[in-house]
């Protein structure tokens, strides 16, 4: 009996140990955010035009739509977790356009590397180039500004 009870003791130890470092750390993927704006700040998204935006690529030849990218009025942002995905997955060689309507905005191409913190293993942002030249990071908020030209 006693070497029962040992054994269920080390075996529940062993579990608890092993759960130590719990999936409630996780913390969520953060995807790459662009805010549009003109030259002088004026955001370009609005509730009117957010339908038109979008980002696609090309792949083997198809132009392919980033079925996640999202577009926020409020926020003038454009927002997409597959992109991410898709410059890590191609060594960071994709150049995803940014279209609005029937217009071509730019070309964005990320650089990207996988956050191997504890409770972090996301594909996250290291650089972003909009039509070649590279953006600096918003810590304020949390996302690269694109100036588009008209």
């Amino acid at each position: 009996m006693t070497f029962f009870v040992r054994i269920l003791l080390l075996g529940g130890a062993t579990l608890l140990a092993a759960c130590s470092d719990s999936v409630d750390c996780q913390s969520s993927p953060q995807p790459v955010q662009v805010f549009l704006t003109d030259a002088a700040g004026a955001p370009l998204i609005t509730a009117a035009t957010a339908a038109d935006v979008g980002i696609g690529y090309y792949r083997n030849g198809q132009w392919v739509s980033l079925p996640d990218a999202r577009v926020n009025p409020a926020t003038n942002a454009i927002s997409s977790y597959d992109a991410l995905t898709i410059s890590r997955e191609t060594g960071d060689t994709t150049r995803f356009w940014l279209d609005s309507g029937a217009s071509r905005l730019g070309v964005i191409q990320l650089k990207t590397y996988v956050d191997n913190t504890p409770c972090n293993g996301w594909t996250r942002a290291s650089e972003l180039r909009y039509n070649g030249l590279i953006i600096p990071f918003e810590a304020m908020k949390p996302g690269y500004t694109l100036i588009v030209a008209p």
